[in-house]
């Protein structure tokens, strides 16, 4: 027995040495599956299993749930259980589990799996039998992060460890006190379940599909089993083929600017299902590491979707290695591949001067190898690309659009889907139009205006242009200008309160309605929007519409930081507010450290008594958000029709009236986040709608004029 295990007091907390746990838990961050603390709860149940040589092993897993009597059909989670047979936490094991990152069992356990489980409940007791030295023993413990744990500097209380007179290894886990709200748990069905465990662990079951151990799953109401399934060998279905692939390193040449494969290349394993649809929901390709299915790295076949099936079947891939097993991270089943463009752009992530297997590669060469093994799938998907030539060419259709809906839709999409996903890219093809227009254009440096042949040379290149579009390129830019047509339209008559809905309405809906014309509310994408209204440039922009303020997301990462301190817990709250649940009307993100704040009101209300709601939501972004999405340059409008230029004056006499442009602007206000980050600055417009819809309509009536000529 260790000095560590045999020095273990009953009943105390096992401090850590040379480990700051509060610090180490967050550094090893919950896994977006919610399920992931009961995961690592089942794989340690069958790597324990795996120490033995007992061919009559189990797992029993079981949801306890209680209700008050009064409704009948809502249940309440109480606790889960998950034994086991297996060798148990016998010294060896027990010493590895108490240090956090140890990883002795193996290269793929980094032993800090146990983190998912502290993020996952609040309370999670073990009672494990294990035999020492031909003698059986019985060991008790409690796993949790709560605060005395952690004001101990513990996240182990150690119990005690007692000779038992009978019975066999086993060990049994009893969590309580689901975190983070989680609803995960919620009146788990053991019949939906069994998919979803048989789903999650498919790889690793197949692989021992020839000796499993007995899987059961049983909930219990009021400590009354009411349901019980189990997992047998029938119950998981045999790989179709198999096959050797090998996948190269990548580099990326600085001097070429451009990704070049080099002969150092790793094997991998590649293990086909082929399954009835009803059986197999999707098609999918996964990774597999340390024996499980990682999540978070899209990899997809070329032209098969997801929901596309092959006389009655769909296809499940696993790729396997030890490459994936090395590059694992702390969170199990999370790696970190490239893409080509990672390297190329030299993300952070990666050294850029090291040799990577791209995301690219392997999808490439899994889809290779994928088709070789299955030439039903290869043929389908070459008459598929004929046809699809054949519509090119009858239809002089876009190549880059038919390239994207080809691989939206996939190989099993008629010519009538392909034609209508190709016509509704519709704003897309006219940017594009508008950069064979560029080329022209650039194109017009030898044309020389004083020769007496000028407007024949320029006619003939207007046609060549005319020759080079597509008809349905043509037809998209009628429909993108006639669409702005009508959304300004709209817009001046809900200004002027004729809209049917207004009318109706019995309380005053105009701000709500004008919000929704310009960007609908909850959005997250400008690019569908109509902000153009407001600027051309706002619909390429990252934003959002009406979002809780502290919410918002760039790239998917919130960016308020997720902990303040007490004095910043007291501000926030002062007041009789909740200044996190405030909802600005549009935030936009144009570049690094740069933020758009567009606050609409009703067109009734005096404008003037809101100038300093922007500034307030500049200083909140500039003074909680996090390091990385640090903002210090802001660009506020306040819009509304009720305006009067005194009163914006009354109240902030450094605004500047433009009655040119009809509005009033402040040119700089300095903003203050804080000691530690530099000041900010903020540009302010007031405006009004009315301003606004004229602007816009001056800006595309030379369009929407042409377009509505009646012919002579």
């Amino acid at each position: 027995m260790s000095d560590i295990v045999k020095n273990l007091v009953p009943n105390e907390y096992i401090r850590g040495q040379g480990v700051y746990y509060a610090g180490a838990i967050k550094a090893i961050k919950k896994s977006s599956d919610e399920l992931q603390g009961l995961w690592e709860a089942v794989t340690n149940s069958f790597e324990s299993l795996a120490e033995t040589n007992s061919r009559d092993g189990y797992i029993v897993i079981r949801f306890f749930y209680s209700n008050n009597g009064m409704y009948k059909d809502i249940y309440d989670f109480c606790k889960l259980e998950v034994e086991d047979n297996g060798v148990g936490f016998n010294n060896t094991n027990f010493e590895r589990f108490i240090q956090l990152k140890d990883d002795r069992k193996g290269p793929k356990n980094r032993g800090s799996g146990r983190v998912q489980i502290l993020h996952s409940f609040d309370k999670t007791e073990y009672q494990s039998l294990f035999i020492h030295e031909g003698k059986l023993y019985r060991r008790s413990f409690v796993l949790s992060k709560a605060n005395d744990f952690i004001q101990n500097n513990a996240i182990i209380r150690y119990i005690r460890t007692v000779q038992e007179k009978s019975g066999l290894p086993s060990t049994l886990m009893i969590c309580t006190g689901v975190l983070d709200k989680s609803k995960a748990y919620d009146q788990i069905s053991a019949s939906e379940f069994k998919a979803t465990f048989i789903s999650h662990y498919l790889p690793y079951l197949c692989s021992i599909r020839s000796d499993m151990p007995q899987i059961t799953i049983e909930c219990y109401l009021n400590e009354e089993r009411i349901e019980s399934e189990s997992i047998s060998a029938q119950d998981i279905p045999a790989e179709d083929k198999t096959s050797d692939i090998s996948i190269n390193y990548s580099h990326f040449n600085s001097n070429d600017n451009k990704i070049e494969r080099i002969d150092k290349s790793e094997k991998f394993t590649l293990r086909c299902f082929r399954l009835p649809n009803e059986q197999l929901p999707e098609n999918k390709i996964s990774i597999i590491s340390k024996g499980e299915m990682v999540s978070g790295i899209n990899l997809s076949f070329e032209l098969l979707r997801e929901k596309d099936s092959i006389d009655q079947h769909r296809y499940l891939v696993f790729l396997e290695g030890q490459y994936f097993d090395d590059i694992a991270g702390d969170t199990r089943g999370d790696l970190l591949i490239p893409t080509n463009d990672d390297l190329k752009n030299n993300e952070q992530l990666f050294e850029y001067d090291q040799n990577y297997i791209t995301l690219d590669s392997i999808s490439s060469v899994t889809n290779d190898e994928f088709k070789k093994q299955y030439p039903e799938i290869a043929k389908k998907e070459k008459d598929f690309l004929d046809d699809l030539a054949s519509l090119e060419k009858m239809f002089l259709l876009d190549r880059e659009a038919t390239k994207r809906s080809a691989s939206k839709l996939g190989i099993n999409a008629t010519p009538e889907k392909l034609l209508k996903s190709i016509y509704d890219l519709d704003s897309e093809t006219a940017a594009r139009a508008d950069a064979k227009i560029k080329q022209l254009v650039d194109d017009l440096e030898g044309i020389t205006p004083t020769n007496d042949n000028y407007e024949t040379d320029l006619g003939n290149r207007i046609n060549d242009l005319v020759r080079l579009i597509p008809i349905q390129n043509r037809t998209d830019i009628t429909h993108y200008v006639a669409r702005r047509k009508i959304v300004l339209d709209v817009f001046q008559k809900a200004l002027d309160r004729q809209l049917e809905m207004q009318k109706k309405a019995e309380r005053n809906i105009d701000e709500k309605i004008l919000h929704n014309i310009l960007f609908q509310q909850s959005s997250e994408d400008p690019g569908s929007s109509d902000l153009w209204i407001i600027n051309e440039d706002f619909i390429y922009f990252k934003g959002c519409s009406e979002n809780r303020l502290f919410d918002i997301k760039i790239d998917d990462e919130r960016i308020f930081r997720d902990e303040f301190s007490a004095e910043e817990e007291a501000y926030l709250t002062s007041l009789g507010e909740d200044r996190k649940k405030k909802r600005p009307d549009i935030l936009l993100f144009p570049d690094e450290g740069k933020c758009i704040i567009i606050e609409f009101k009703n067109p009734n209300v005096n404008v003037s008594e809101y100038l300093q709601q922007i500034p307030k939501y500049a200083s909140w972004i500039g003074k909680y958000t996090k390091d990385k999405f640090f903002t210090h340059t802001f660009y506020g409008y306040l819009i509304g029709q009720s305006i009067e230029p005194q009163d914006v004056l009354s109240v902030d006499a450094e605004y500047i009236a433009d009655s040119h442009f009809k509005f009033l602007f402040k040119p700089s206000q300095k903003l203050y986040f804080g000691e530690t980050r530099e000041k900010g600055s903020l540009y302010t417009e007031v405006i009004q709608y009315s301003v606004l819809l004229e602007r816009a309509k001056m800006r595309n009536k030379i369009f929407i004029d042409k377009l509505l000529k009646k012919h002579q």
